[in-house]
């Protein structure tokens, strides 16, 4: 069975037959009976008379909840607060009392990473941070020179495992407990 839509008439003909319906609609049994002679076409859908559009109307506004509409409820929007000097004191002798960036950043509602702009912007070191070229060659040469990882560390201010990191990356061959070359 093919069916063709009419756009003009909101009808779908069955193309084989001659016979007309809408979507919802079934052919009717005189019009299959007379098959390819008759040419009978039952007009269904735009043109019918819909005596029931107000009881469905009726229906549909029932359906509809009453009372007062709730307003949308809009996103908040983010607030921007300028740090004062006492809490940015506060900050900073959090930091350096040993408080990570994170504890800091929940402590005072920011963001970690405004946290560690705050703690740069006044000059505070900032703990975990990777050594400089300088720290780099420094260690290389005191590790050189026969010094222990912690040692090297301890001269630093870092772990003992960031400078075997370091001089591992930078193509330094470590040496075992004793001393002597893996």
């Amino acid at each position: 069975m093919r069916f063709s839509w009419s756009a003009k008439h909101g009808l779908l003909y069955h193309v084989h037959h001659g016979i007309s319906t809408d979507a919802a609609s079934v052919p009717t049994v005189a019009s299959q009976r007379s098959g390819f002679e008759s040419a009978q076409v039952e007009v269904i859908g735009r043109f019918s008379n819909h005596c029931d559009q107000g009881e469905r109307l009726r229906e549909l506004l029932e359906m509809v909840p009453s009372g007062p509409r709730r307003a949308i409820s809009q996103t908040r929007k983010q607030i921007h607060r300028r740090r004062r000097p006492p809490e940015i004191d506060e900050l900073v002798a959090g930091y350096q009392a040993g408080s990570t960036v994170y504890q800091l950043a929940e402590r005072f509602r920011i963001h970690r990473g405004t946290v560690s702009l705050i703690l740069e912007r006044q000059r505070v070191p900032l703990r975990n941070r990777p050594l400089s070229p300088a720290q780099i060659e420094q260690a290389r040469v005191l590790y050189a020179t026969g010094q222990s990882l912690a040692k090297v560390g301890t001269q630093l201010g870092c772990d003992p495992n960031t400078v075997r990191l370091v001089l591992v990356g930078v193509g330094v061959r470590m040496r075992d407990c004793h001393g002597r070359e893996r």
